[in-house]
């Protein structure tokens, strides 16, 4: 088992040196996946204005479950001694904490309205991972002997799609812990999540990283609609045009367009802007929100999610 697991991480190591030398890296965070979370009751039901919301309770699982601490560190290791900056899910709940993020909602100045964020949401923006490695485990024993069902997913932060998924069972073995078993599941595939992530990366690089942008109207009476003209044309126009130029290679899809409301999805924006700086759709959205303002259109962006932005027009 030994010899099989140091030999498939050589590999994984030159698989990953491409990556490795690129300017910038593809950032990680290691948590437990939804499944882990709830057969171990780290799961809490909130009401989110009459529908009921699984939230999961990170913080409490670090430091109850000593298995949980110990496994987010060893694979946060694995990826980090292979060049990948790894977030810590312990230290961004600290950060978040101290800068008062629970404070989990935005409002309009002028209509009070409120959008709720859910613990991972505000994690997962505090931390600006582009992966998000989700790992669950079941422990069985048989006698001494011992052996792990494992669940492995490389998400993308953004879109919250997968990447690149394994399951198994580990060997069974004795005087062994779940920890180290998972460490060994994680390890033994590592070779295919770092060609997964390579390509995915790569797809990034090349097409835009994708997000989704909303535009909607606030009933207050300004009279502005999708369908008001500026200098000839329609409002719907002028917002299609400009994501139109502003997504890589014309990359987007709408998905809704009425007088009131314009979606867009699937749209790929550059993954970072010109100065550089990484860029989610927040930031990216703020490009439309200021030409409609140059446009004299009161506006106001929120983005509560990395990978969506919402854009409300007639006041601020």
């Amino acid at each position: 088992m030994t010899r099989k697991i140091f030999t498939l991480g050589v590999a994984a190591l030159c698989a990953f040196a491409a990556l490795a030398q690129q300017a910038k890296q593809p950032t990680i965070m290691v948590r437990p996946d939804d499944a882990w979370m709830t057969n171990n009751n780290y799961m809490k039901a909130i009401d989110n204005d009459g529908y009921t919301e699984l939230d999961p309770q990170y913080e409490l699982a670090l430091r109850t479950h000593e298995t949980l601490a110990q496994v987010l560190a060893d694979v946060s290791s694995l990826m980090a001694d292979r060049g990948m900056p790894v977030v810590s899910m312990s230290e961004t709940i600290k950060r978040t904490k101290a800068r008062s993020a629970e404070r989990a909602a935005v409002t309009s100045k002028s209509t009070g309205a409120k959008a709720a964020v859910s613990t991972w949401t505000q994690l997962n923006n505090a931390a600006k991972a582009d992966i998000i490695f989700d790992i669950g485990w079941v422990p069985n024993t048989r006698g001494a002997r011992s052996c792990v069902d494992y669940r492995i997913s490389a998400l993308d932060a953004y879109t919250m799609k997968s990447v690149a998924s394994k399951t198994g069972t580990t060997e069974w073995e004795m005087a062994s812990t779940p920890a180290l078993q998972v460490k060994e599941a994680v390890l033994a595939n590592m070779e295919y999540f770092l060609d997964q992530l390579q390509s995915h990366f790569d797809d990034l690089r090349n097409n835009g990283r994708e997000v989704s942008l909303e535009l909607g109207v606030f009933d207050d009476g300004s009279g502005i609609d999708f369908e008001t003209e500026y200098g000839g044309k329609e409002l719907r126009e002028i917002v299609e045009d400009w994501v139109s130029d502003n997504s890589v290679r014309r990359n987007y899809h709408k998905d809704e367009d009425t007088e009131d409301w314009m979606v867009f999805g699937s749209v790929r924006i550059p993954l970072y802007d010109v100065r550089e700086r990484p860029q989610d759709a927040g930031t990216w959205a703020r490009g439309l929100r200021d030409h409609l303002k140059g446009m004299g259109i009161p506006t106001k962006l929120v983005s509560n999610h990395l990978g969506s932005a919402t854009i409300y027009l007639g006041e601020k």
